[in-house]
């Protein structure tokens, strides 16, 4: 059989999975950890002379730990972008160690978690806590605001369809190019700095390799007592811009990953939230779907090496 390396809680270890692997001739080693270090990583790899590798955690593979991993021939991550949790990357293509991905099995837990938080900040539940000085606030309901979405995937796509589902009529989109589904959905493409004036809720859902798309231009351009919520990661949008809106309390946010800058990591929690590590995707139905997938992708990437 051969020898696979299965990290994180992003893989679910149920017996229809473990049976999928057998039957694939995979033997799987797992490290639970959803952080393991490149000593770790390394040794695993090269003790269990492992060829195979699904990254179900939030590991940074390394340039080191590809450089040392003298059998690997291929990686999986499970979700889509996975550049940015193989910093390596240019080190396995010169390897041909070949990298996959599992598209579109997470797009419903990540846009119901945009719908919850868009619904959260719009309504200011943070400042309701109690641990908030506030105890009564009327605000703009979500259905009649104007919610604008920065990006045109399938997530994007997704989340219209629930925010139409409760009854929003107004939705917005900037992309770089026009999304034929999303339009059809009644949305109206925007040019960035045009949906940033308008929107009461804007939403970030853009891949890694965009870089910086909300400059501070954008920021500053935003309607004082406006809600963001950031499914992206922190590279996506200007953070001392935001950081210095978000202290002002003229911007309420919310973000699915951690933020790296220092002012904005230290803002009032009841003005912006944040987690410590992206939890968008974590559901059981999600989970479930990216081991199958990952699965097949890994059996593919190998049988092709």
């Amino acid at each position: 059989m051969t020898n696979i390396l299965i990290t994180g809680d992003l893989f679910l270890q149920n017996q229809n999975h473990l049976n999928q692997l057998e039957e694939a001739n995979l033997n799987p080693i797992f490290i639970k950890s959803n952080s393991a270090d490149e000593e770790t990583l390394i040794n695993t790899i090269n003790e269990n002379k492992i060829e195979g590798y699904i990254i179900g955690g939030v590991e940074q593979v390394t340039d080191r730990v590809l450089k040392e991993a003298n059998t690997l021939k291929s990686i999986v991550f499970t979700g889509t972008d996975y550049r940015p949790y193989v910093p390596g990357i240019q080190t396995a293509k010169d390897k041909n160690i070949s990298i996959g991905n599992v598209v579109g099995t997470y797009v419903d837990s990540v846009a119901e978690i945009g719908l919850a938080q868009m619904i959260s900040v719009s309504r200011r539940a943070a400042l309701l806590q109690r641990n908030a000085t506030e105890s009564f606030i009327t605000t703009k309901s979500l259905i009649e605001s104007h919610v604008g979405l920065l990006g045109g995937g399938l997530t994007s796509i997704r989340l219209v369809e629930m925010l139409t589902g409760i009854g929003v009529k107004k939705i917005s989109y900037a992309n770089r190019s026009v999304s034929p589904r999303m339009e059809k959905l009644g949305c109206q493409k925007l040019p960035v700095e045009e949906l940033c004036k308008e929107v009461d809720v804007l939403t970030i859902l853009i891949a890694y390799e965009a870089g910086e798309v909300l400059t501070k231009e954008f920021i500053d351009n935003i309607p004082t007592g406006s809600g963001i919520v950031n499914l992206s990661k922190p590279s996506a949008f200007d953070q001392q811009a935001l950081a210095k809106r978000v202290n002002k309390r003229e911007l309420f946010g919310y973000s699915d990953y951690t933020p790296t800058e220092g002012s904005l990591l230290d803002s009032d929690p009841t003005v912006f939230q944040y987690n410590c590590e992206s939890n968008a995707f974590n559901t059981f139905s999600s989970v479930d779907a990216c081991s199958v997938e990952a699965i097949k992708k890994l059996v593919t990437l190998l049988k092709n090496y």
